[in-house]
């Protein structure tokens, strides 16, 4: 048995393919007549069935969505304590102008009052006075830093003068040790020149 033994686009091909079907595969020839004789008529009044059905849905679904968007038009509602917003103002004091504000509703007194406080302890401390000392406080340290880099540079010059001395001072007991040296070399090898010179006479 093969799809292709039987044209399933015809109700006839496919009750065959259906009745082949249970024989074959089955084993069953008790359905054959229903098959073949009643299959069709019971399966259009199962799918008008449900196609009665699905339409009642469909309309029923349709009425809802319609008095949803009519309620949404009409203002905003809050599901968390029901207060309903017709100003688009008041709705945004309530929600908050973006996603991440808690709603008025959630939000805890006490906390509130928190943020107040410091929001007031942040003010105090904001006066021209305060401003004025921060600047001097960045001035101070503005020249400290400068006095430093200076007194740095100041000490590397010192250094590098130092170890110029140093070197100079270096090579000139070098040049007097190699003057002594061959002064003395000098001196000696006259001496035992003059010794065996002595020697020999």
């Amino acid at each position: 048995m093969s799809e292709t033994q039987h044209n399933l686009s015809t109700s006839a091909g496919g009750r065959g393919y259906l009745v082949d079907y249970f024989q074959t595969k089955l084993g069953r020839y008790d359905f054959t007549r229903y098959i073949r004789d009643r299959l069709a008529a019971d399966f259009a009044c199962i799918l008008s069935q449900h196609l009665t059905k699905e339409q009642a849905e469909t309309d029923t679904m349709r009425v809802e969505l319609q008095s949803l968007r009519a309620d949404r038009t009409a203002g905003w509602r809050c599901f968390h304590c029901g207060e309903h917003f017709l100003d688009e103002a008041a709705a945004a004091l309530h929600f908050g102008i973006h996603e991440m504000q808690s709603p008025a509703c959630l939000i805890d007194v006490a906390e509130y009052r928190e943020m107040e406080a410091r929001m007031r302890s942040y003010n105090d401390e904001d006066a021209e006075i305060h401003r004025a000392m921060a600047r001097q406080r960045t001035q101070h340290q503005i020249e400290l830093r400068r006095a430093e880099e200076q007194g740095y540079s100041r000490g590397l010059k010192d250094a590098a003068d130092a170890m110029e001395r140093q070197q100079s001072l270096h090579q000139i007991e070098l040049s007097r040790a190699e003057g002594l040296g061959y002064s003395r070399g000098l001196k000696e090898a006259t001496g035992l020149i003059l010794d065996k010179q002595m020697q020999e006479d």
